[in-house]
């Protein structure tokens, strides 16, 4: 199977107009195509029987094989149509695999599936493109009634499968493989026990590219401004972000931006130094703060790192905690909040952060900051 095996395909003439358009081998490509609507139509085995008809109701439930789930087959019943696992066996089919084992290996993020097979026939062996699909499902628990859908990873031609930096932290997963050959397959094996990887999940780094859009004054003299964001890295999926703001001042607001200056300015090394020494928030709640802060920077300017380390056990640590805030709760979907009843002519510091649920409970992300000046009321 070659080009199409990559999409969904029910109907050979849709999949050679839509697969095939391109291929450089389009002769190859329409065999497949054709070998997908043979396997969606009909699937191994024989429809078991049924004593009692009078149990069914004239439904049609399935009208091919393929609209049936795995090996099940569409069987009629009298004037019903039903999914039904088939009985019997052809001798040609691959056995289910077994044993399936998970193993981490010494690279962080890459594990090694197992399974067992078991003695393959003369007739089983002869066919050469006997393959294996290995499918996952994860969840934050390991518990599998609060896991996902099963999604097909990778295929395999050999008894093992090594997967490489697709795992994430933080997350549950089980795994269960299929062995199938041209003529077919028994099904998947049973589900492996939960796994998960030894290094734990890091919180959401900050927001990326904080910016402003557009801003309006509302009838009441009051402003409103928009606010984007691009999502953090985050080894788990996002749940919500917290955006909050408070009172501040163009002091504060001009160490800030000139402290963004300097760091654009840094090589990649003197970026890695100062994040490794400077455990910064920005909450300055008054004239004196923002002079005490300028002061620390200043002072910063003209220590080596090994000073600036020693600074940095000693230092307060500068937050938005302890001031009067506004917070909001933003659904992951949304990546920009409008902020409403802004005083004119004033300044205001905004943080935003992400939170995601973790097998060892929520984990709020690391903080980026921005500052939003008003402009005075119109006349």
């Amino acid at each position: 199977c070659t080009e199409p095996c990559r999409e969904s395909f029910t109907d050979s003439v849709s999949c050679k107009l839509t697969a095939c358009k391109d291929t450089k081998n389009k002769e190859s490509c329409e065999k497949s195509c054709d070998f997908l609507q043979r396997i969606f139509t009909e699937k191994p085995g024989a429809c078991p029987k049924i004593n009692n008809l009078s149990n069914y109701e004239c439904t049609a439930l399935c009208h091919l094989d393929g609209d049936c789930q795995e090996t099940s087959k569409c069987c009629s019943y009298g004037c019903s149509r039903q999914c039904a696992l088939p009985k019997g066996r052809d001798p040609r089919l691959l056995p289910v695999p077994g044993s399936i084992s998970v193993q981490e290996r010494k690279r962080k993020r890459s594990i090694i599936i197992r399974w067992i097979m078991q003695k393959l026939t003369r007739e089983q062996n002869s066919v050469n493109s006997n393959l294996y699909v290995i499918q996952w499902r994860w969840g934050l628990h390991p518990n599998s009634s609060s896991m996902t859908e099963w999604q097909t990873v990778t295929v395999r031609n050999k008894p093992y499968a090594i997967l490489k930096h697709l795992l994430s932290p933080g997350r549950y997963y089980q795994f269960r493989v299929g062995a199938v050959s041209v003529y077919g397959s028994l099904g998947f094996s049973e589900t492996s026990q939960p796994f998960k990887l030894s290094k734990e999940a890091r919180a959401p780094s900050p927001p990326r590219d904080i910016s402003l859009g557009a801003s309006k004054l509302t009838p009441i003299g009051l402003w409103n401004q928009i606010v984007h964001w691009m999502p953090p890295a985050s080894d788990l999926p996002i749940k919500n972000y917290q955006l909050s703001w408070a009172v501040s001042s163009a002091s504060e607001a001009s160490a800030f931006e000139e402290m963004m200056r300097r760091r654009a300015t840094l090589t990649t090394h003197e970026k890695r130094s100062l994040d490794e020494t400077e455990e910064l928030s920005w909450a300055v709640s008054s004239a004196s703060e923002a002079s005490a802060f300028e002061e620390m920077m200043r002072r910063r300017a003209t220590l080596t790192t090994h000073e600036k380390r020693s600074l940095d056990e000693t230092e307060e640590v500068w937050g938005i905690e302890g001031r009067e805030r506004h917070s909001v709760i933003i659904p992951s979907h949304t990546t920009q909040s409008e902020l409403s009843g802004l005083f004119p002519n004033s300044v205001y510091i905004v943080e935003i952060h992400a939170t995601v649920d973790s097998s060892e409970g929520e984990l709020h992300g690391e903080k980026g900051v921005t500052f939003i000046r008003t402009l005075m009321q119109a006349a």
